[in-house]
């Protein structure tokens, strides 16, 4: 399907969310084992360790989520570079 330029979204039955420049992923959760998972199917466990506690905490004992993980600059933007440099520097906030 081709994008179309209009002068205004349709309102009636449509919901529409922010574009976040991140990974997209998927989130695996049975019991207390979660799997992060891009969709090349490389595991992200180890990459965002604070992603995956969250998760873990939530209360649900099996779910599939899928997501974007993205990184928040200063201003609330998602910044594909600040996700790159993750590992490197610390206190980046991630969203899921």
């Amino acid at each position: 399907m081709m994008a179309l330029r209009v002068q205004e979204l349709p309102a009636d039955v449509w919901l529409y969310d922010m574009k976040l420049d991140g990974y997209r992923t998927l989130a695996f959760k049975t019991g207390a084992e979660v799997k992060f998972l891009s969709r090349n199917r490389t595991l992200f466990n180890d990459n965002q360790p604070v992603l995956i506690d969250a998760l873990k905490s939530l209360k649900a004992k099996s779910f599939v989520i899928d997501g974007e993980v993205a990184a928040l600059d200063q201003h609330g933007r998602s910044s594909f570079q600040l996700l790159q440099s993750y590992a490197m520097r610390k206190g980046i906030p991630l969203v899921y």
